[in-house]
């Protein structure tokens, strides 16, 4: 669910680890919530409270050598929000992914100085958003580590072809 910000500002954005979903404020008011994906097992997410601190509209990952879309920095770290593939669990390094949809319109409305909370905690405002149905992934190894692959990545790199049914498949490998 995304929505304009009144005024065409967010000031506070909430993360939820065990909810895998964000919601975004004005002034108070929601206006806009999803779902997200945070970091795996032996990268977990960090919890506690950031500022965005930069702002990129075309990142690419320099650890992993991936795009990272409309990349929210935060506290100057390389921890951040930003688009990418969301398999409804928990895959990131680190990061916060959004879908891609979301984070460009939280790119659009969260300017630098934003607040970021992300928490261990369910919150009200984020229990119950939907997760995407999951489907087959596609890796690449990058210095021994398996990276999910974006669909047009994996397009790219003739993985998948347009309208391969592996592509709506509701089992994750």
């Amino acid at each position: 669910m995304a929505s304009a910000a009144p005024g065409g500002v967010v000031d506070l954005v909430v993360v939820s680890l065990p909810d895998q979903a964000f919601a975004a404020f004005s002034n108070g008011e929601r206006v806009m919530r999803g779902p997200i994906c945070s970091g795996m097992g032996g990268y977990e997410t960090r919890t506690g409270a950031f500022r965005v601190t930069s702002k990129h509209e075309h990142w690419v990952s320099t650890i992993y050598g991936v795009p990272m879309p409309h990349f929210l920095r935060l506290n100057g770290s390389s921890m951040g929000l930003h688009g990418g593939y969301l398999p409804g669990f928990a895959a990131s390094h680190g990061c916060v992914r959004l879908t891609f949809a979301d984070a460009a319109t939280l790119f659009g409305i969260a300017p630098i100085g934003t607040r970021v909370v992300i928490t261990g905690e369910s919150t009200a405002d984020t229990k119950g958003v939907k997760q995407p149905r999951q489907r087959v992934i596609y890796y690449r190894v990058v210095r021994g580590k398996k990276v999910i692959l974006s669909d047009s990545e994996a397009k790219r790199l003739g993985q998948i072809k347009s309208g391969d049914p592996a592509r709506t498949s509701s089992k994750g490998r």
